[in-house]
């Protein structure tokens, strides 16, 4: 199973999206990528109000592309933000915009299994170093 962690980083315009990538096996886990991107705000053309929170699920959206990059058929997500969590959990309810679950569910729909969780900061510190 693999094990994403994400955080983002963000003062407008720029978003900085950070994400660590294991693998658990046998009750450990095994570093398999680490990395970041970066997005200037002002020449996204979706005309999104971005902030902290909408920085948080396309942090997400990032890690979970980059998954799909290894064989797995299920992942675990990690992220320190709480409403995120239960926008993504609860279908009905979602308070960003339409892109984002638009987005995240086409890429974690090719998962068989996927569940995602609200961990302290410090389980998501590479992360958010990233």
């Amino acid at each position: 199973m693999l094990h994403l962690a994400t955080d983002v980083s963000y003062e407008h315009p720029v978003v900085s999206c950070g994400y660590v990538l294991t693998k658990a096996t046998g009750g450990s886990e095994r570093l398999i990528e680490m990395g970041s991107r970066v997005f200037n705000t002002e020449h996204d053309d979706r005309d999104i109000e971005w902030g902290s929170a909408r920085g948080e699920y396309r942090a997400l959206i990032t890690g979970v592309r980059a998954a799909l990059d290894y064989d797995e058929s299920a992942i675990l997500c990690h992220v320190d933000h709480q409403s995120l969590v239960t926008a993504v959990r609860h279908v009905c309810r979602d308070d960003y915009e339409s892109y984002f679950r638009h987005a995240l569910m086409s890429f974690l729909g090719r998962f068989d299994e996927w569940r995602i969780s609200r961990v302290n900061r410090g389980r998501n510190e590479a992360a958010h170093t990233q």
